[in-house]
């Protein structure tokens, strides 16, 4: 009679662990800013999991948020981590129901911004690497037969140092600005991201570049001057493309308002698998 009164009090904890299980957790979102690079994501992921308390974690890269699961009712590790990720370099507050709208159209806002500023820089860019290859340009001008229109004031002006040397200093000041400062900040902050590898590799060269103009007998190549220039221009063209998409079609159509309704609804009834 014993083990027979047993055998269902096991059988009702074993179908109700799960659910008390579940009922036990729940999943906050973050919104976290300053994710440039699938490598960005990775390391908010690993930060979150390794937070005490934290059960589980989902990065969104496109979206810029983190779904975290902690236990119920434990908002101060969602508070505790969201603090965490800020001191990394990345900007984090908890999305709340009654502001998620809000923050959506802000969120918007400001990505449909950096989208035109990352086209101004794009178009910066790609204008400086014309005056760069416009030197280079006399090459093919030789194998024409055009050789006094390669040696023009103006294509022996765009080869020496110093131009060249403005030329990149510009690409570095101008459109590639705040990807440096990014890169070096993260970088200091003990995070190195995209933006980091971006920023030494054209600091570097440009550096390399100046100290063999400065002093030829280094044996180094004064060209180094220019590579900022083709090198921040491809990765612009990168970020343009990435800022386009986050934009997404939110940005446009006349139901924006009813797709983050209906968002807002599926965030509050969806289930999140972690990996």
């Amino acid at each position: 009679t014993r083990a027979a009164s047993a055998e269902p009090a096991v059988a009702a904890s074993t179908d109700e662990g799960p659910e008390q299980q579940q009922q036990q957790l729940q999943t906050v979102v973050l919104d976290v800013g300053g994710m440039k690079c699938g490598g960005c994501s990775s390391a908010v992921k690993s930060m979150l999991l390794k937070q005490p308390g934290v059960q589980g974690a989902a990065v969104n890269l496109l979206t810029e948020s983190a779904a975290v699961t902690v236990s119920a009712g434990e908002m101060g590790v969602v508070s505790a981590a969201a603090e965490m990720l800020t001191k990394k370099g990345f900007p984090a507050q908890p999305r709340t129901e009654q502001h998620s709208e809000l923050t959506s159209d802000a969120a918007q806002a400001r990505r449909a911004e950096e989208a035109r500023q990352s086209l101004l820089n794009l178009g910066l860019a790609w204008g400086l690497v014309l005056l760069c290859c416009s030197h280079h340009f006399g090459h093919l001008l030789h194998l024409l037969g055009y050789h006094q229109v390669a040696h023009t004031q103006f294509m022996t002006l765009m080869g020496t140092p110093a131009v060249s040397g403005a030329l990149g200093a510009f690409a570095l000041l101008g459109p590639g600005r705040t990807l440096l400062v990014d890169g070096f900040k993260s970088l200091w902050a003990g995070n190195p991201n995209m933006n980091s590898l971006v920023a030494i590799g054209s600091s570097t060269s440009f550096a390399v570049g100046a100290a063999s103009a400065l002093h030829p007998g280094l044996g180094f190549d004064a060209s180094f001057l220019e590579e900022p220039v083709m090198l921040l221009a491809f990765v612009l063209l990168g970020r343009a493309l990435e800022a386009r998409a986050k934009v997404g079609p939110l940005a446009a159509g006349p139901h924006a308002a009813a797709a983050r309704r209906s968002e807002s609804a599926t965030r509050r009834c969806c289930v999140f698998v972690f990996a």
